[in-house]
Formats: structure tokens, sequence, C-alpha cells
């Protein structure tokens, strides 16, 4: 709309546009209309008096700014030689990747000249040439007494310009930077405990804007006169008005200049023919707010049944921030499942990947999948799960006792959680009762909520809070680590004892290669560890949820579930604990769990990384891109399926299997999720014990839940419960 066709534009009021529209979107989600065109005027008012004199007169207004981004522009635009370094060095990141490859981490790593030309940009121009701190006690500097109440007022460029610091500092010299700066001496990010928690964020965005301004652009001033003037920012006088900001949100604004252009640039790359069909939405958000509006409406099967009816089983969209194909149906399950390492990796989105660590199962593929796999299986075969399933018993009759007996009415959801979370905590950390494992489950919380949000890293989002989260956890799980490892030594533990009788880290650090050697890493063990905590806790918890408010819903599948039970209470004795052999009898109970799966799967939908170009029913799916599939769409589908809104357990009885990759909740092939068998167990003892102690009915006949990204429900699904006596 203002790029392309163009042979002049003026960059500062076009991305004060952009940045406006998307979060003006993303924030409040006005799209464009009248809405918004007041909100805009609005929004000028209240940025004209944010950096002011403090007197509330008519007519007093602030000054306006420009960052230095638009700094690094100009520099490029009237220094060829270091315009022609920077190219050199970006061309040659370009011409190791293909077409319409996204940039990574290590491309950024090779960007060091460019960073040094940044650095030496805000050593000369500071965006904010001086900050404040406010005296809270009198205190003495340099033989002076500075008083409570004063601010002290901290101009950087007085060291950026001190020439015993830097030697002929109004020469523009990159390679300054290619030694460490004297301490305190470049405080463009700030210093000490002050340092801008953005400052890395800051680097990303700038690089990968820069890399994308020069390979895909030239330009020219258009006027020789680029003077500025400082109100209290550079100020462009060519430019239009570009308010100024409080200098604690200098930084954000950076950020929402650059990373709307990064996007735009990005799609300027050359384009494949016979690409997927479908829109790429919104700039860099895409489809994103639609889908996740979709998730947490309870209406995400419509949005991709409207997706397939629109545009067919193969299309694309931009979901956080990545180009996406969706694929439908049971062949593309199929293809997804089967495909080998070298053309898809089990990848997940930038925010699970982050949140959940790089050397985790479901980002692995190849030699190291199977290693992965092989160790986590080794805690996970039948013939090992059988030796915890008294200990399940005992936390779920503990659970019954403490949060269940004595009530009238409970919410399901919170209360299967915490169950759930118990029962991982000790079976997969070796964390019992107390502090540590309280400590342990507000982190744990935090993780969830985060794990599938917009992977932008600023204070107060989700993301940043589940970062955190995560980082805490996984202190926690080195110390854990640690203190097993010498636990084991002291025993002289074998591996086979350990998975017998320990948790899942005792038997992951007990696990040797044939020399001896150690089979996974700590970080392995830590990533693998907190997504199957993750996977075991949430899924579970939300199945079990699910199934207790169908059994109030379905007298006649109630009566069946029951009577099973009650045939296996019966052959025990009062006290006594489930055992593997009691858990196979309760074969319609699994049934019924597996069509709870099928009608609403816990997990919506998944995803992979394509590693190379390939071709899919006609199409090609460049490089780079993410594969998405929805489990509902082959679970729902009426030629799969008959009469597929009815709950019916009868379709999972042995003699009428579902078609294969039909029926995909727990995953398919070699991708099969190993921790099945321990939801199974998980799930059914905990089922028994309610049947067994309880009846209940719903408290209120609507209970809806959205997805975030599991089911939630609105009231946590609250029930009446009534003790049945024996």
């Amino acid at each position: 709309m203002h790029w392309h066709g163009k042979q002049k534009v003026t960059v500062m009021p076009l991305m004060k546009a952009l940045t406006f529209d998307i979060m003006s979107s993303l924030i409040f989600g006005i799209e464009q209309g009248a809405r918004r065109n007041e909100l805009v005027e609005l929004f000028e008012h209240m940025m004209d008096g944010l950096v002011s004199i403090p007197i509330n007169l008519p007519f007093t207004q602030l000054n306006r700014s420009l960052k230095a981004a638009a700094k690094v522009r100009l520099l490029l635009a009237s220094d060829p030689s270091i315009c022609a370094n920077i190219v050199q060095e970006q061309e040659e990141i370009s011409r190791n990747k293909a077409s319409g490859e996204l940039l990574t981490w290590d491309d950024l790593g090779k960007m060091k000249y460019t960073w040094r030309v940044a650095l030496e940009t805000l050593r000369m121009d500071p965006p904010l040439l001086g900050s404040f701190r406010r005296a809270i006690r009198d205190f003495e500097y340099q033989g002076y007494t500075i008083r409570k109440g004063w601010q002290v007022m901290l101009a950087s460029s007085v060291t950026h310009m001190d020439e015993q610091l830097f030697p002929n500092p109004s020469k523009f010299d990159p390679t300054r930077f290619e030694k460490q700066a004297p301490p305190f001496s470049f405080v463009a990010f700030g210093g000490g405990p002050r340092i801008c928690p953005g400052y890395e964020f800051a680097r990303i965005e700038t690089l990968a804007t820069i890399h994308y301004l020069v390979t895909q652009f030239t330009w020219k001033l258009c006027c020789t006169d680029n003077s500025f003037s400082r109100k209290p920012f550079p100020k462009k006088s060519q430019s239009l008005n570009q308010s100024a900001m409080n200098p604690e949100y200098s930084f954000t604004l950076f950020l929402l200049i650059v990373l709307p252009l990064l996007y735009l640039l990005i799609l300027t790359k050359k384009t494949y023919k016979n690409l997927p069909p479908g829109s790429w939405g919104l700039p860099f958000l895409g489809q994103t707010l639609s889908f996740l509006h979709a998730m947490r409406t309870n209406t995400a099967e419509n949005w991709v049944q409207d997706r397939v009816k629109k545009y067919g089983p193969v299309s694309k969209f931009n979901f956080l921030g990545t180009p996406t194909v969706f694929l439908h149906g049971q062949a593309a399950n199929k293809f997804i499942y089967t495909c080998d390492c070298n053309t898809l990796a089990n990848q997940q989105p930038t925010s699970v990947r982050r949140v959940m660590g790089e050397r985790n199962i479901m980002e692995l593929s190849g030699i190291d999948h199977k290693r992965v796999r092989g160790a986590l299986v080794s805690f996970l075969k039948p013939e090992v799960l059988k030796q915890y399933v008294g200990r399940m018993d005992e936390e779920v009759r503990k659970h019954m006792e403490m949060h269940w007996h004595g009530n009238e009415q409970v919410q399901v959801m919170p209360l299967m959680k915490s169950l759930t979370f118990n029962i991982m905590s000790s079976l997969i950390f070796g964390l019992e009762q107390g502090a540590r494992r309280d400590a342990f489950v507000v982190h744990f919380q935090n993780i969830l909520n985060g794990v599938l949000s917009m992977p932008v890293n600023l204070p107060f989002t989700r993301f940043n809070r589940s970062l955190r989260a995560s980082g805490e956890v996984r202190v926690m799980v080195r110390e854990l680590l640690s203190e097993k490892r010498e636990a084991l030594k002291q025993q002289h533990t074998s591996a086979a004892a350990a998975s017998a009788n320990q948790d899942l880290i005792s038997c992951l650090i007990s696990l040797r290669n044939e020399d001896d050697s150690i089979l996974l890493s700590d970080e392995e063990i830590i990533d693998n560890a907190l997504v199957i905590m993750v996977a075991g806790h949430d899924t579970s918890s939300v199945l079990i949820t699910l199934m207790i408010r169908l059994l109030a819903n379905d007298p006649s599948v109630y009566a069946t579930v029951v009577q099973e039970h009650e045939e296996i209470s019966k052959s025990k004795v009062s006290g006594e604990l489930l055992t593997w052999d009691d858990l196979a009898k309760m074969k319609y109970t699994w049934r019924v769990a597996m069509e709870t799966l099928r009608i609403t799967p816990p997990v919506f939908c998944s995803f992979r990384k394509v590693l190379t170009d390939f071709e899919y029913e006609g199409y090609i799916i460049p490089k780079g891109w993410q594969v998405m599939w929805a489990a509902c769409m082959t679970q729902m589908d009426e030629k799969i399926f008959p009469d597929p809104s009815k709950f019916d357990a009868t379709r999972f009885e042995k003699q009428s299997p579902s078609p294969p990759f039909s029926f995909v909740a727990f995953g398919g092939g070699s991708r099969m999720c190993p921790g099945n068998e321990f939801a199974r167990i998980e799930t059914l003892v905990t089922l028994h014990y309610l049947l067994s102690k309880f009846a209940w009915k719903l408290s209120c006949r609507d209970n809806p839940f959205f997805r975030d990204p599991l089911p939630v429900f609105n009231d946590g699904l609250s029930i009446q419960i009534k003790p049945k006596t024996l």
C-alpha cells in the first residue's frame, strides 16, 4: 500500500501509521474505522503532554523525537564505505539461505560489523541525551552534599564523546567496539543493575531490520540537510510529528517501529511458484489474533473448517510471526507422522521452544530423538509403570480425603490440576509435599500460561512471565540433579533399581551408554522432564475433567462405567491398593476416555518445522515454514467416524479399530506419545475412586469452556457431590 510502486517515501510517518494500526489491533482489538480514527487523535493529544512542563495551561506541548534506527539508515545513505561493508556482511548471510527462509540466531551472530555500526551510532548520537534519578536521602559525592529530594541528571554523551575514553571522538569508527569499552563509559543501554533488560531484544530487532533493508533496497537522501534538534529526543527537520515519550518507554517505541518494518521487508523477498492458497493477514501478526480468539471462544473447530472450505486441505497463513502451512486429512496425518527427519523436524512455535528448551523430545529428530525417546521409554514402559500404580493410588486417596470428603460442592478442574500436579511432581521429580513443591507449582502455572503466546519478551507479557518461570524451574531441577546424583552415588543404585523404585530424574541420571558414558546431558534431562510434566499434568487433568462432565450428562454411560468399577471393588478387601491387573479390567472406562479424546482432544493442534523444500498435493512448501495440523479434523470426519457428534465408546472396541492415522490424540508412527500408558494409569486410578466414593451432578446446565491453549472451564466445572454409602 505504501512502499511498493513508490520511488520516494518519508519513513517516519509511515512507520508511525503502521505501528499505530498494529498496536490498535493487538492491544485494543480495534480494527480500521471511525473508532480507530478517533483513537489516533486522542492518542496524539495524550502523547503531546507525556514529557512536558507539568503546567496544566492551554497550548503547552512537548517536543517530538526520532529513534536510532532512522539514524542508522541516514548513516548508511551518507557513508558509502560503511554501507559497502554492511552490505557485504549481509549478502554473505543471504547467499547461505534459501529464498523465503527466515533469519536465525546463528545468522545474527555473524552480523558483527553491523552491530558495531549500531553501537557507534549510539555512542555519537544517543537517542536519550540524559536520564534522571531522585535522591531519597542526603549523600556526599566528591566532597559535595547532594540533598534529599533533589534529582540527579546524567548525560551519556559526556563520556561517549570524551577523547580520553574514545580517541578522536567526533570520527565515526565502528572498530572501536571490536574490543570492550572502558567500564561505565558507554552507557547507551544503562549500566550495572540498571542495564536495559531489552538490550538483546534491541540487538535482534535492529540487525534483522538492517539486514532486509540493505538486501532488499538501495536508497539515497532526498535532502542534503538532515540536521536535527533535541526536544528532548532527536528530531528530524523534514519529518512529520513524532511524539516523544517518557525515557522509560523509549525502548518500547523503538521496538514498535522496527518490528513491523521487519515483517514488511520479509514479504518483499522472492516468492515461490505454486505456493498453497491463503492470505498472510496482518503484518507480523497474520492470523494469530483470529486463531487465538477462536481458541478462547471455543470456536477453533469452526475456524479450521472455514479455512478448509475456503482454501481446501492445504493452505498458507502467518501464525505467531512464522509462515505456516495448514494440512488437513488422514493422508496429511500419515505424511506428517511418517515423514523422514530430513524433511520435517518436530519443532514447535518459538514460544514453546523458548520456554520448554531446545533439547526436549518435541524438538529433536533422527538419532537424537531415538536416543531421548529410548531413555524416556525406559521409565514409561508398562513393566516399569506397574511399580507405580500403588503410588498413584496413594496420591489419589490422599487427595480425595483432603479435598472431596466433607464437601457438598467442588470445582473439578482446579482439583484435577492439583491432583495430577502432585502425582507428576512425585513420580517425575521426586518432590513430595512441602515448600519446594509449593514454589514449583507457582512457577509451573506461569509456564503453562505463556507457553503458547506471542513470543515478544517484554515486561508484563505472558511470554516474559513464562520465560522467567522456566528459568526458575530449571534452577530448581539443577539442584535436584545434584542431590540425586549424590544420593545415587551413596546408594550405588543401578539404572534398573532407579527406574523401578525412584522418579524419572533418578532414572535418567542412571542411564549409561555401552561405553559407560552418560546417555543424556543435564540440559536434555531438564528439558524432557519439563515437557513430560506439562504433557502429563495438563492433558490428564483436562481429560478427567471432561469425563466427569460427560458422566454427569450421560446416565447410560455412567451406569455402565460404575458397574465395571463396582465389580473391581467387590474383589478387593477394604484399603487394598489397585494393581496392574485391576486396571486391565477397566476396558469400557478407557474406551470412554478414548471417545472423549476423539470429540474433545485436549491438544487442538501440533506443529512441525520444514527443513527442506518439498511438494505436497501439487504445492511447494518452502524451507523455514512450519506445518500445522489439527487432530479434530479427522477425528470429527463423518467418513471416518460415522455420526461423529454422537458419543459412542464402542468405536474403540478391538473388533472395529479406527483407520490408521485417523485417531491421533496420542500422535502416530515414531511420534507416538511415550507417556500414553502413564496417562492411562493416572486417568483410570482417579476415575475408580471418584466413581467408587461419590455420586455427582453438575451445578449448572451450561458448562462452556475455552482453549488457552488447552480447554479451561469458565467456572472450573462446578459439581455437587454426595458420598456413596458402602
